[in-house]
């Protein structure tokens, strides 16, 4: 059975063919520490078994509105840090839009005070009809924060607006509203580059280095969660929110001239790219076989970082990353920080590269935080947080 100190979340399941995905999300949960207390719709048992929740969830799936004496809709409410819907199908929100109170979900939904979250799941012509977006904002309005569906395959074979998320994105989102407060980056234009770029020797051949591009794809996707208008300038794919344009590419000579068109239009750049320091002068049009007698002439690439600060507006903030095995690390970030020209350098020793968890300074002008051992929803809350502090001062300035 979970420990006490677990944090939990109320999970409801409603009736959508996407509920086989939310098994998997409660697992997903559990490997976190999160507790889940399950709770189904009418219709959701025609999708996922009890058996199969309970199991997973480790925790007895709740079904009944009164057991033992006590009023289960308010007594599932108690304690727990946060509220989902997942998948919240369009008969689900609209209950919810209009505040009927006919099922284990609905009634739980009207008595929680905490902050709630839904993934809603359907056909695209159903998410589309002018009624159930009239509904997500009805429940927008009133501070339920509403995960658009992705863009994909269907279950009856078309493909559309409508499909419920990765789950690990899901479980990340999940993670990140239990352990942190929500942030406003409402119509806040944020740039973030990452992945490891690659140059090439060969047609089949690179210079390349081990950045997976995880931590930026987290960071656009809670900067997409709280209403900033993303896009995610990347070298490799993870999931991401369907709200975030995506462009994807290779070299650093691309990175480049993605970057170049927000050089006047954006609030915050985040530049979390491992870009290459060197690019091959004149790469071999013809694959090359092992027995060649090949020499690498090697030239610098363009430093994007401060290319970009240089063109940047005024207003824009922009946070760069040193990854360094120097002693000496924040000293040589703060060095970096200035001649490029970023209000913020976050400073990680190379240990760290690639690691779930790391060791990191936050260094700007006016001091240096250390974070030991945070992990990268932590990173991504604290970063747009020191954003978001920025921009209210400007604004207020």
């Amino acid at each position: 059975m979970p420990q006490p100190t677990s944090p939990e979340v109320v999970f409801g399941i409603s009736g959508s063919i996407s509920a086989y995905k939310s098994v998997d999300i409660i697992r997903l949960l559990r490997t976190q520490n999160i507790v889940s207390r399950p709770l189904f719709s009418e219709s959701a048992h025609r999708f996922v078994t009890p058996w199969t929740v309970e199991t997973l969830a480790e925790y007895p799936l709740i079904n009944e509105d009164i057991k033992c004496g006590k009023i289960t809709h308010l007594d599932v409410c108690r304690g727990a840090a946060l509220f989902v819907i997942c998948p919240a199908s369009a008969n689900c929100i609209a209950k919810l839009a209009q505040g009927l109170a006919t099922d284990l979900i609905s009634t739980s939904f009207l008595s929680f005070r905490g902050p709630r979250v839904l993934f809603p799941a359907m056909h695209t012509e159903m998410w589309e009809h002018p009624v159930t977006q009239k509904n997500i904002q009805t429940l927008k309005s009133l501070g339920v924060i509403i995960v658009d569906p992705d863009q994909g395959a269907l279950a009856c074979g078309d493909s559309g607006k409508g499909r419920l998320p990765e789950p690990e994105l899901i479980a990340n989102i999940i993670q990140y509203l239990v352990n942190h407060p929500c942030l406003d980056l409402s119509d806040q234009k944020v740039v973030v580059t990452c992945g490891g770029t690659t140059e090439p020797i060969d047609p089949v051949r690179v210079i390349t280095n081990t950045a997976s591009g995880i931590s930026g794809h987290i960071i656009a996707n809670i900067a997409a969660l709280f209403g900033a208008e993303v896009t995610l300038i990347r070298t490799k794919s993870h999931p991401t929110l369907a709200t975030i344009n995506t462009i994807n590419v290779g070299s650093a000579n691309e990175m480049a001239d993605a970057l170049h068109p927000f050089t006047r239009n954006c609030d915050c750049l985040i530049m979390n790219a491992a870009v290459s320091d060197f690019t091959i002068s004149q790469p071999e049009s013809k694959k090359q076989a092992r027995q060649s007698s090949l020499n690498l002439n090697l030239t610098p690439t363009p430093d994007l970082l401060k290319t970009f600060n240089l063109a940047k507006a005024k207003a824009c903030y922009s946070i760069g990353f040193c990854l360094s095995d120097r002693k000496d690390i924040i000293d040589f970030a703060e060095q970096k920080r200035v001649d490029k020209g970023c209000e913020l350098i976050i400073a990680n020793h190379v240990d760290s590269f690639g690691q779930s968890t790391r060791t990191v300074h936050f260094i700007c002008k006016e001091d240096v935080k250390t974070f030991q051992a945070i992990s990268l929803l932590e990173l991504a809350y604290h970063l747009l947080w020191k954003f978001k502090k920025f921009y209210e001062t400007a604004t207020n300035g």
